[in-house]
């Protein structure tokens, strides 16, 4: 079985350095129509590296695994 893309998605429950968690509320798009970066509502408060204006790379979160962990449906994507 193929596992799910670890782009996110709206609706995904983010947690950045297993310290703070918070859902995608938004996605914008580049130029190609790719998922350019995500935006965030926190839980908790947010890390000092996340922009509310340029949110998180959507890139970052798919390649860097050991510091953003992406949960969808309840499980979480690997």
């Amino acid at each position: 079985m193929r596992s799910a893309s670890r782009y996110p998605r709206i609706g995904d429950v983010l947690v950045v350095d297993d310290t703070f968690r918070g859902m995608v509320n938004r996605i914008t798009k580049d130029k190609w129509g790719h998922n350019d970066s995500a935006f965030v509502v926190w839980q908790t408060s947010k890390p000092w590296d996340y922009s509310g204006e340029n949110g998180y790379a959507c890139v970052n979160i798919h390649n860097l695994r050991g510091n953003y962990r992406l949960f969808r449906d309840g499980e979480e994507i690997f």
